[in-house]
């Protein structure tokens, strides 16, 4: 996503430096009910607010983080 939208704006990945993502991962419910959010920032070289989450969210973002290859 990041790639096709720097592509639109004509500026290659070389010029470009991330130094923070945010994350909003929308949970699907079973019961019609609203859907949980769990939102959390990753900032260079090595911060993430996932620390300030209940266990089980921050288990989750560390899953999903490591799964995409965020951390290790």
């Amino acid at each position: 996503m990041i790639q096709h939208d720097l592509n639109h704006r004509s500026v290659t990945s070389a010029r470009v430096r991330v130094r923070q993502a945010s994350f909003r991962l929308t949970f699907m419910s079973d019961n019609g009910a609203k859907p949980k959010t769990l939102s959390f920032n990753v900032s260079c070289p090595n911060s993430c607010d996932l620390k300030s989450k209940p266990d089980e969210l921050r288990a989750i973002g560390d899953r999903c983080l490591r799964s995409w290859g965020v951390t290790q």
